[in-house]
């Protein structure tokens, strides 16, 4: 197996295999916490490539630093450097808007989420799984001032119109990672 991919929150697993077949998606949110899912990415500690999209690149980003993954290449799509950032994230209030409204009507919020990232996929099914705990590791994995101990090569992609992750969240990546390549 040479590429692992890690899903979005709220995004199928064919977000990743529709663009790139040849890539095994290890899904999240079957898993109830960050450690257990840890403990499932442990027999692919040394896949060759690890793609990871929003949430699932914050997810591979603190596996690759804590050493439970040890890709060559790391590939982050739209990947936060601070979800909840006062200048180039998203404001606390509306993260807390955007829980409220997930535990209040999660299909709504998934249909409003599938627009906002113009997917041709519908969201996966917001109540089949453990989205609500992963909605808040958005806000809990949070990379400013963390150690970064022998990192892979690094590829970060960002769209230059994105609503969600701001384009500007790669200068904070730049100031970590000055050898990473940024497209």
């Amino acid at each position: 197996m040479a590429t692992i991919g890690i899903n979005g929150w709220l995004q199928r697993a064919e977000a990743l295999t529709g663009v790139y077949p040849e890539i095994t998606v290890l899904p999240y949110e079957p898993f109830a916490s960050l450690k257990e899912y840890f403990e499932a990415l442990t027999p692919y500690r040394d896949v060759e490539n690890v793609i990871g999209w929003s949430l699932g690149g914050m997810i591979a980003l603190e596996a690759v630093r804590l050493n439970i993954l040890r890709p060559k290449k790391l590939h982050l799509l739209t990947t936060s450097f601070s979800f909840l950032h006062p200048e180039y994230g998203m404001p606390a209030s509306e993260y807390r808007a955007f829980s409220k409204n997930f535990q209040q009507d999660p299909h709504a919020l998934a249909q409003h989420l599938q627009t906002l990232i113009a997917s041709p996929l519908p969201s996966a099914d917001p109540v089949n799984g453990h989205w609500g705990y992963w909605l808040s590791q958005l806000k809990a994995l949070n990379f400013e001032g963390k150690r970064w101990p022998h990192m892979p090569e690094m590829h970060f992609y960002f769209g230059s119109e994105d609503l969600v992750t701001k384009p500007d969240q790669q200068k904070l990546w730049a100031s970590v990672f000055p050898h990473a390549y940024f497209h």
